[in-house]
């Protein structure tokens, strides 16, 4: 398992999550991982929630190894609350 800083590029602004840090195996599922902890799944409708990004734009950077035992997830999210 991997550490990843997930964020958006560009402005961010108000009641929205800025990035995090997840725990994923490789940068594909990290995209998928949603600020809030859930599963950033989109469907054919493109529905979802306003506080973060498609997948297809979310950035992505390895920072280093988890710890053995570590699960897929949130570790830490920056939101702008306003």
């Amino acid at each position: 398992m991997n550490l990843y800083y997930i964020f958006r590029k560009g402005a961010t602004s108000y009641d929205e999550f800025e990035g995090a840090i997840v725990a994923a195996k490789n940068e594909d599922e990290a995209k998928t991982v949603h600020p809030n902890g859930s599963i950033n799944v989109v469907d054919d409708e493109r529905s979802m929630s306003d506080t973060w990004i498609y997948p297809e734009y979310v950035q992505v950077e390895l920072i280093g190894k988890a710890i053995k035992g570590t699960k897929q997830g949130v570790i830490m999210a920056s939101f702008r609350a306003g």
